[in-house]
């Protein structure tokens, strides 16, 4: 496996940044909970004629080793991609205010608007897909995080070698929609070496502790966010899809519909993406 990263240090604990490469704007890229950075390098082979590409392991995820004791409230989680964008300006010799570009999925979106929403010009314009936005309805949020956690405690955590557990994600929902070059990625830096084999880096309990830590009201807060923004949706799976669109369309934020894609459509469909990403950023 090559490695090419670096360590951010916050006050808690080192954040792992992968640098994917490439040429042209920095932009850092966020994963979806219980993946790590590194499932964006498939999509980041696609944008380095126009970007200089970096992932971050969010804390708890692939290399970013989190202790028990560190906090995993989303807002906490967010408040570490400052940090690494200020890192990434000086490894780039930028002006130390200089925004620059976020693409984020699912939690990663969220963490991304969240650090916007606390350190203003954190970037300069930002691309989701189906960030987890709770609306303030306690509810919709409760809801939402019980069955998150009940599919996290259903999770396998152990396989006898990285080979083994691809097959196994691969051959059943939600995972099966992965291309080979993505599980590649996931299973390569997303679990590590155990006494009998590997195991999923982002433990069971680290992810069940994101979920219950949920902030309410993060749609409602979107309308403060002042960078251009686009969210991407795949399939409708119910009423979420549609409540967070409700949300949306009060904002500024300009919203797309991919709906023949999965919520792993990053992970599917990861040349389609990279368009999508280029030709946004290309128009604002």
């Amino acid at each position: 496996m090559i490695q090419n990263y670096f360590k951010t240090n916050t006050s808690e604990l080192e954040i792992v940044v992968h640098d994917l490469g490439g040429s042209g704007q920095p932009l850092l890229m966020a994963h979806a909970g219980s993946l790590c950075g590194r499932v964006w390098a498939p999509i980041a082979e696609h944008l380095q004629n126009n970007f200089r590409c970096f992932a971050v392991d969010l804390r708890a995820h692939g290399m970013s080793v989190a202790q028990d004791y560190i906090s995993l409230n989303w807002r906490d989680i967010a408040s570490d991609l400052p940090i690494v964008v200020s890192d990434i300006r000086k490894i780039l010799d930028l002006a130390k205010d200089e925004p620059i570009l976020g693409v984020g999925h699912s939690l990663g979106g969220t963490c991304l608007l969240l650090a916007e929403l606390m350190a203003p010009r954190t970037f300069s314009n930002a691309w989701m897909f189906e960030p987890i936005l709770f609306t303030s309805n306690p509810i919709d949020t409760l809801e939402r995080t019980q069955q998150m956690v009940a599919a996290t405690k259903k999770r396998k955590t152990h396989f006898e070698s990285r080979d083994v557990a691809a097959a196994r994600f691969l051959s059943k929902p939600p995972f099966d929609v992965f291309t080979k070059e993505c599980m590649k990625e996931f299973v390569n830096y997303g679990l590590k070496d155990s006494q009998n084999g590997v195991e999923l880096s982002c433990k069971p309990d680290h992810e069940a502790q994101i979920y219950v830590n949920a902030n309410s009201g993060i749609a409602e807060e979107t309308s403060k966010v002042k960078i251009p923004t686009r969210v991407v949706f795949g399939q409708d799976d119910g009423d979420r899809v549609p409540a967070l669109k409700n949300a949306l369309l009060q904002t500024e934020i300009d919203i797309a519909d991919y709906s023949d894609l999965t919520h792993f459509g990053p992970q599917s469909h990861p040349e389609l993406i990279a368009n999508d990403i280029k030709n946004w950023f290309k128009i604002n």
